[in-house]
């Protein structure tokens, strides 16, 4: 059974769900927002993935890159590995500076494995 709960979609088609508490960054999140524009280049990515990932990954990693515009703060995850599947992953998420109790998903997708794999 999923841990995700649809509680609503915005003007904007982005979906937001209700999660069990992750502490990401010194922040309580308990809403993830989904921006499903990812759906047009990567049918093989969904919701649950994406969940996954955050999960798994953000409470424990500090991004890779960190950018600061106006009130929002985009981050960089990577690499990330979902279950099995040995293919990684690039996350893109945003933190707003004053709503601080969700975390939005701005992009997630495949990346290249040799830009990981260790040279002889």
């Amino acid at each position: 059974m999923t841990e995700l709960k649809l509680i609503g979609i915005t003007s904007e088609n982005r979906r937001v769900y209700q999660i069990p508490r992750l502490f990401i960054r010194g922040r309580k999140i308990e809403t993830l927002i989904i921006d499903p524009h990812f759906e047009k280049r990567h049918p093989y990515m969904n919701d649950e993935k994406i969940y996954y990932l955050v999960k798994k990954y953000l409470p424990y990693n500090e991004p890779k890159s960190a950018k600061k515009e106006g009130l929002w703060e985009y981050l960089v995850w990577e690499p990330l590995v979902y279950e099995n599947e040995k293919k990684i992953h690039r996350l893109i998420a945003c933190f707003h500076e004053i709503k601080t109790d969700f975390l939005g998903i701005v992009h997630c997708f495949r990346i290249k494995k040799s830009k990981y794999e260790k040279k002889n």
